[in-house]
């Protein structure tokens, strides 16, 4: 973004009136976040002047400044639109790409408004972030037609965070009947072996497909050998399957991890040496990165932008860690692996103790989170973690944050978090520290 800026500039300066150029502005300034910037500079390329299919970024822009109910009606108004067989004009290039980005955000914006009919348009996010498996002489669901209990593939797409997320649904389907042949990441597999029924639930490591018809991994073949699934699905379609008479439960998507008892063996004599380091202090686990960000080539830069601007700045995290009051009263444990620990360009404060953690071992940052009394997190994988484990878990979230973490006055919640704290603005993580520290030291006095 800051490399676009300057050239952006140039181009403006060159052709001040190029609509392109200022709709880059705007793209430029919704990657940062600023979406107040981002609409003004959509406005000056003719926004609002007629129907065009980048209508879709306006709404987007508008979602993130949390500006649902004008979002809504732009969406609703692009879907009457785009559905409409009459021809369509040049710039319209391919109705379908713009259907299924179209339907993705439409979905998003149901669920943060705590809608579950969000989902069915959510799926459509596999179309645009994920990839899929050739399944030869396996139908896919359509997610329409209905689907009694049978013998199904679930397809693993999206990050860890998400999988863990949706995997949640699985007891209550197995209850009604179900039964899944599931891939997963490797990094999941211990995890999910001990917390899923497994007699119901055939746990399968394969890597993420991220291209479409990716040809099916050895582990994929043999297990098919043994038994074809007689229908597919990915990932997000499992709440589609949830029975409409379904007891409206608090939160939706319900705690059901469990620490293999492996992991906790393994990490017996770290957790010593951290309640040691405590010394009678509350334990506060702390995740305050993303590995995402750093991976532009495999996610894009969008979603690295995304990622980025979720994460916590150093800076702030040592304001937290080292806040004299606290210090007294809470030690921190870091919950991320020894690579992003690496990466620090301060060193590492006195008041944060560090156990190793292997390269995506969930089980053993379950182990960790177990033992302490309290979990502090972005919004990230560690937070879905914490939060399905049963543990207490707060979220720092940037202001436009994410739908799974949304609490309305009259929404249930999606996941059991204890508390968030959200921006006051964009790009304002002052203000969520100033909150947490005071949360903090209010927890510690109670």
């Amino acid at each position: 973004m800051d490399l676009a800026r300057p050239w952006l500039e140039r181009a403006h300066d060159l052709t001040p009136h190029n609509i392109w150029i200022t709709r880059m502005y705007a793209w430029v300034e919704m990657l940062a976040g600023d979406y107040d910037a981002a609409l003004h500079y959509w406005s000056l390329s003719g926004w609002g002047s007629g129907y065009d299919p980048l209508d879709l970024w306006p709404a987007r822009m508008l979602t993130g400044r949390r500006d649902y109910l004008r979002a809504k009606a732009i969406l609703e108004r692009f879907f009457i639109r785009i559905r409409d067989p009459a021809p369509l004009e040049p710039e319209w290039r391919n109705r379908q790409e713009y259907t299924l980005l179209g339907d993705y955000y439409y979905g998003d914006l149901l669920l943060r408004m705590g809608l579950e009919a969000g989902f069915r348009p959510y799926t459509r996010r596999i179309g645009r972030d994920g990839g899929h498996f050739a399944l030869p002489g396996i139908p896919r669901w359509d997610g329409i037609t209905p689907l009694p209990p049978q013998h199904l593939f679930i397809e693993h797409q999206l990050g860890y965070g998400d999988q863990l997320l949706f995997c949640s649904l699985l007891p209550e389907l197995v209850e009604a009947g179900y039964r899944f042949s599931l891939s997963v990441d490797d990094a999941l597999i211990a995890l999910l072996h001990a917390s899923l029924p497994t007699r119901q639930c055939r746990i399968l490591p394969a890597q993420r497909p991220l291209g479409k018809d990716v040809p099916l991994p050895p582990s994929l073949q043999a297990a098919f050998t043994a038994e074809l699934p007689t229908t597919a699905l990915t990932i997000l379609q499992l709440p589609l399957l949830l029975s409409p008479q379904r007891l409206r439960q608090r939160p939706f998507f319900p705690t059901y991890l469990r620490t293999p008892h492996r992991a906790k063996h393994n990490t017996t004599a770290s957790l010593e040496q951290l309640n040691t380091n405590a010394s009678g202090r509350l334990i506060v686990g702390i995740a305050w990165d993303s590995a995402q960000r750093y991976l532009p080539d495999v996610l894009g830069d969008e979603t690295c932008c995304y990622v980025a601007r979720r994460s916590l700045p150093i800076p702030e995290l040592i304001h937290i860690i080292e806040h004299p009051a606290i210090a007294e009263r809470v030690h921190f444990v870091a919950l991320h692996e020894q690579q992003t620990l690496r990466a620090w360009p301060v060193p590492q404060p006195g008041n944060l103790s560090v156990v190793s953690i292997e390269r995506n071992a969930f089980e053993q940052t379950a182990a960790i989170i177990d033992a302490c009394d309290l979990v502090v997190s972005i919004d990230m994988s560690v937070a879905n973690l914490a939060s399905l484990l049963g543990q207490r878990t707060w979220v720092m979230l940037m202001h436009e944050g994410e739908w799974r973490w949304e609490r309305g006055e009259h929404q249930r919640p999606w996941l059991a978090a204890d508390r968030t704290f959200r921006q006051e603005r964009p790009g304002d993580w002052g203000s969520v520290v100033r909150q947490l520290v005071y949360a903090l030291l209010q927890e510690t006095t109670s």
